[in-house]
């Protein structure tokens, strides 16, 4: 960017130079700045373009061809004999800092032979690569000592690959036979990454977005709506400007004009005080401090053997007070303050055995009910440390909540509203919400299997550590065939009195549809029927009170369909249609439904018919653009999160490449006309998506026309190529 801004230098001397530069168009010509348009004219004006190139329109959407783009890589030849049976490729590696986005090539010996991808680096020795990483930011070497080379049998054609996660540019090079070295340089311009589409509006402006985020909107300077904006009488630029008593960085923040700036230039977690003195209320009585607790817990400590029961409460208490004022810092917040404190006496030693407590000494939680929620057993002067972790609050509220499911489940009248509401309440909290894996028991110390000691990291063991609980919380004793029966009858109830329940439909789909243990009431896998599931899906999406609730169940639910392994089942292929028709035929919705009825050659007819209404919708009124939009924006909407616009794009053009393979697995080629419009359309949305590829490739076999199938094939390789690699990556 520093090159840049050294050009619009440049531009302003020319207005005091002597000679004024010869008027017409300069480009850069330096990486990574090179291709920038600089025109000069002879009145004394310029122009800076970045990009510049030819455009096309389809319908209402405009698509910007990106100049800078042409090229990945640099190529030299270097002529020798014509004998030589092997090339020498000089290059620098791709770097360990951009392995996401890294270069690929491809070997092919013979013209029809087949392509073999390896990533640049799998090319170089390694004692070569380590000599490079440890000269990359040697100053002392210029950029054409640092490429290093490895060896070739003579291929046909090489086939140079730049990843770019979401997509890949390959570029083929036929070699000659008399060339014996090759040079490479990658053409690494910081503008050349970026897509640029939009669409035109009905006033003419244009509204463009680079990359596919944050669209600009461009008007005409001919119809540029007038300013309403004041104008200054005059501007003027002055150096080292101030006044009296001007504020600089924090001191524009407080109210004096210096401010003491030692508590941010703290250097360890440690030293920091707090301008705030916190003390936890301390109770006298028990019964005072069980109707004192309102929202918050009661740390009961019980030390009977010990002559200084009080002074190790006195530290407790001194430990605690610091640790939380150090959390509130500056002002007192509520957020810290959870527990109050309890000496016990020997008056107190009947609660304890009655919750089968004898050995001491201990610390316990209660709650408002007098109800142990946890056991302390360790050393008295760890126990401030332990009720201060920041997930100890969460987990109290888990075994609080444990205990609410195991009065309402043994009580005579099961009160099911209150029982669904505790679930969701569960499902809903923020850290470790569900009841049957007990927390860590107390342990003196944390020892890890002396097997995988080796491949621990001193930090992991000191954070293993920390998250180990001194405390044993309660846990559920409710089963989990317990829970499913009375999740059942629940289901019953309230589908004989026709009750749509969002309570229940969230319980049932949590249980069900959700992949991650940790969505589910009992954190592992759920032992509900085939059959109960499915009655608990063709419920669920009956859900009718909230626009965006609703879209989220359908498509959720579709999402689950696809991801079954066998999905051949005539309630599940109800189950897709329907949603389907409720969603108003969403994207997903449709990819399930023709992911359940692949098997069958009966549903030619109605699935043209569907995509060819869902190809419609998207394109109505020539406004592929704003469709799309406002199907984005919605989705986000409903999700709560920003996606990329891709993601949208990916999965359109996948539905229409599903609905193809569709047509061309039952030879429905009456249909082949559609198959074409559907895939030109799925290739223009979605680019570099190895499932429109894939269907590409499927109908050019299909129709005989080879040579634009092995066209798609080599791009169709290049990407599969680069999903097994990402796959490796992620196992590793």
């Amino acid at each position: 960017m520093k090159k840049i801004f050294f050009l619009f230098a440049i531009v302003a001397q020319f207005s005091i130079a002597q000679t004024n530069p010869i008027s017409g168009e300069y480009i850069s010509v330096e990486k990574p700045t090179s291709g920038i348009n600089l025109i000069i004219n002879n009145d004394n004006t310029y122009h800076l373009a970045i990009f510049s190139g030819k455009y096309k329109m389809e319908n209402d959407s405009i698509y910007f061809e990106n100049r800078l783009d042409e090229y990945d890589f640099d190529l030299k030849f270097e002529k020798g004999k014509s004998s030589s049976k092997e090339i020498t490729i000089f290059s620098e590696p791709t770097s360990v800092f951009n392995f996401m986005s890294g270069i690929h090539l491809g070997v092919q010996e013979k013209e029809n032979g087949p392509i073999v991808y390896k990533s640049l680096n799998e090319y170089f020795d390694k004692d070569a690569l380590e000599e490079y990483n440890e000269d990359l930011y040697n100053a002392e070497k210029s950029k054409e000592d640092k490429k290093i080379s490895f060896s070739l049998p003579r291929p046909y054609a090489l086939y140079f690959v730049k990843d770019k996660k979401k997509s890949a540019n390959i570029e083929k090079y036929i070699i000659p036979s008399d060339v014996v070295k090759i040079t490479v340089e990658t053409n690494s311009n910081i503008f050349r990454e970026l897509d640029l589409s939009g669409k035109l509006n009905e006033d003419k402006s244009l509204t463009i977005a680079m990359g596919g985020k944050d669209p600009i909107t461009f008007q005409n300077r001919n119809n540029l709506p007038k300013s309403d904006f004041e104008k200054p009488i005059s501007k003027s630029r002055e150096l080292n400007w101030t006044y009296k008593g001007k504020k600089e960085g924090f001191e524009m923040f407080s109210d004096s004009t210096a401010i003491d700036t030692t508590a941010y230039a703290y250097d360890d977690y440690g030293d920091r005080e707090s301008d705030y003195k916190f003390s936890v209320k301390v109770e006298t009585n028990l019964e005072d401090a069980i109707k004192n607790l309102k929202s918050k817990y009661l740390v009961l400590y019980y030390n009977p053997k010990s002559k200084n029961q009080q002074k190790e409460f006195d530290e407790i208490i001194e430990d605690y007070n610091t640790a939380v004022s150090y959390d509130m810092y500056d002002a007192y917040n509520e957020e810290y303050d959870k527990f109050n404190f309890y000496n016990a006496t020997s008056k107190d030693e009947k609660l304890l055995k009655a919750n089968g407590i004898t050995k001491f000494p201990v610390a316990v939680i209660l709650d408002d009910k007098k109800q142990v929620l946890a056991t302390y057993k360790g050393r008295y002067n760890d126990l401030s440390d332990e009720v201060n972790k920041y997930d100890f609050p969460d987990k109290i509220v888990v075994a609080q909540r444990a205990k609410q499911v195991d009065e309402l489940l043994s009580a005579k009248t099961v009160d099911n509203a209150k029982l669904l509401q505790v679930f969701i309440e569960n499902k809903n909290s923020y850290y470790d919400r569900f009841f049957d894996i007990p927390y860590n028991k107390y342990v003196d110390d944390y020892v890890i299997p002396t097997d995988t000691v080796a491949a621990v990291s001193d930090d992991v063991v000191v954070a293993e550590n920390y998250n180990k609980s001194k405390f044993e919380f309660y846990s559920i004793k409710t089963s989990q065939v317990v829970f499913n029966q009375k999740l059942k009858d629940i289901f019953i109830s309230y589908q004989a009195k026709k009750i749509v329940d969002e309570n229940l439909i969230g319980v049932l789909l949590n249980e069900v549809i959700y992949d991650y243990n940790s969505q589910k009431f009992f954190n592992k896998e759920n032992s509900i029927s085939k059959d109960d599931a499915k009655k608990y899906l063709a419920y669920a999406i009956n859900y009718d009170a909230d626009k965006f609730k609703k879209i989220k169940i359908l498509n959720d639910v579709a999402i689950y369909i696809m991801n079954l392994e066998d999905k051949k089942d005539a309630t599940y292929e109800e189950i897709s249609k329907n949603i389907m028709i409720k969603s108003n035929y969403s994207v997903a919705t449709i990819k399930a439904f023709l992911e359940v009825v692949s098997h069958k050659n009966s549903e030619v007819d109605a699935i043209v018919n569907i995509i060819n209404q869902l190809h419609a919708k998207v394109n109505a009124n020539n406004m592929l653009f704003d469709n799309l939009n406002a199907e984005y924006e919605e989705m986000n909407e409903i999700y709560e999160r920003v996606s990329e616009w891709n993601d949208l794009k990916n999965y359109y053009g996948e539905v229409f490449a599903s609905a193809s393979q569709y047509i061309l697995k039952h030879k429905a080629t009456s249909k082949y006309n559609e198959v074409k419009k559907w895939l030109d359309f799925a290739n223009t949305v979605s680019k570099n998506n190895i499932q429109v590829y894939q269907a590409l490739y499927d109908y050019n076999i299909e129709i005989a026309n080879t040579a634009k199938a092995n066209e798609v094939k080599v791009k169709l390789d290049v990407l599969k190529a680069k999903e097994e690699e990402l796959r490796k990556l992620y196992e590793d």
